[in-house]
């Protein structure tokens, strides 16, 4: 129930960054504002309006059927990670949102910071999204 609830979550937020890129506001990406090359993003960011939250529903559909295989999508052009660090989520607040992670590949510091925080509140409950 409760990873359920944090998936739900974790899904509205990715479909608020998604729906915020959608709308144009003048400052489209087609027109002369290209990312590197290998990029799938604006070569900027830009300020997104604040949207309201969508179907939770048809987000974790989204999100469980349709991301696997377009990683670049993610990270090139919805800058997932950049909005991550900026909103302050915890390397425990990521596990809580359902974030998938290669253990072998976390770097000592977060390995650090993690445990720092399941010894401080071991059931995760204190920090939420």
């Amino acid at each position: 129930m409760r990873k359920s609830i944090v998936l739900k979550a974790l899904i509205a937020v990715s479909l608020a960054f998604v729906v915020a890129g959608c709308g144009s506001d003048g400052d489209d990406i087609d027109s002369g504002n290209a990312g590197p090359a290998g990029s799938d993003g604006p070569s900027r960011m830009v300020a997104a309006p604040q949207q309201p939250s969508g179907n939770a529903a048809a987000g974790q559909a989204v999100f469980r059927f349709a991301t696997f295989g377009n990683e670049r999508f993610w990270t090139d052009a919805v800058r997932l990670q950049q909005r991550m660090v900026a909103a302050g989520v915890t390397p425990l607040q990521a596990l809580q949102l359902g974030l998938h992670v290669d253990s072998d590949r976390v770097s000592p510091a977060i390995k650090q910071q993690l445990a720092t925080e399941l010894a401080a509140d071991p059931s995760g409950q204190r920090r939420r999204c």
